[in-house]
């Protein structure tokens, strides 16, 4: 599963809800040191998340 956000606690909301992958994405609010730390992948617009899920299903 996967999980997409902009910002730390929505990293948060998704490790407490168990998602396999969070993923934080640049646009939006700006990111923080913590929320990078947070996510499993920092991607930087969510047009380069279906390249990313490729990339990582190898």
């Amino acid at each position: 599963s996967y999980m997409v956000g902009d910002k730390l606690e929505d990293m948060q909301a998704a490790a407490a809800a168990g998602v396999g992958t969070k993923i934080l994405v640049r646009t939006g609010k700006p990111v923080t040191p913590e929320a990078e730390n947070a996510a499993d992948w920092v991607i930087n617009s969510l047009a380069d998340l279906p390249e990313e899920i490729k990339k990582h299903q190898k």
